[in-house]
């Protein structure tokens, strides 16, 4: 099999990006992602769903998300497939589970489905805001397209700006 590269391997990054990454929210109420866009502000799109299948959908544009759900007990069973379902078919995603104080007891078989932190304390959104925080900083620039990639190699300035200003005048 043959493949062309145009550019050199330093220019190709692997794993994800930033443009991979966002916040969703998966809860009944609305009240969760509420509190978490007045806490990121505008660094980290904060975006709400209400279904399995809005959840699985959003992720396939944001392979590198956070997910934070809202603990169900009456659908605890579908909620641990599921989860088993985006560690395997998106390993970047972080799973986050919020819950009131009294099912705290669930937080080790949450674990042991990939779940990196459990929270029952709503009022305190601290860790929360950390973890999406150093998530979104530990992720690379988006990968430039191969347009972009020659726009931000040009010499004059203000390169990569694709106004009609800094194009050289054709001859």
């Amino acid at each position: 099999m043959m493949t062309s590269t145009y550019w050199p391997a330093a220019d190709r990054r692997a794993g994800p990006t930033r443009a991979d990454f966002g916040l969703v929210v998966y809860e009944r109420s609305g009240w969760w992602a509420r509190r978490l866009r007045a806490c990121l502000g505008e660094l980290i799109d904060v975006a709400e769903v209400r279904s399995v299948d809005e959840l699985l959908s959003r992720l396939e544009t944001l392979p590198a998300a956070i997910v934070v759900v809202e603990l169900d007990l009456r659908a605890l069973e579908a909620s641990l497939a599921w989860l088993e379902i985006i560690d395997r078919r998106w390993p970047e995603v972080r799973v986050v589970v919020v819950a009131c104080r009294g099912l705290s007891a669930y937080e080790p078989i949450l674990r042991e489905f990939g779940v990196i932190h459990f929270e029952t304390a709503p009022r305190s959104l601290k860790h929360l805001e950390q973890l999406a925080r150093r998530r979104h900083a530990s992720l690379g620039e988006p990968r430039l397209g191969l347009v972009e990639r020659i726009w931000s190699r040009l010499p004059w300035p203000q390169h990569g700006h694709r106004g009609g200003s800094n194009r050289p005048p054709l001859e």
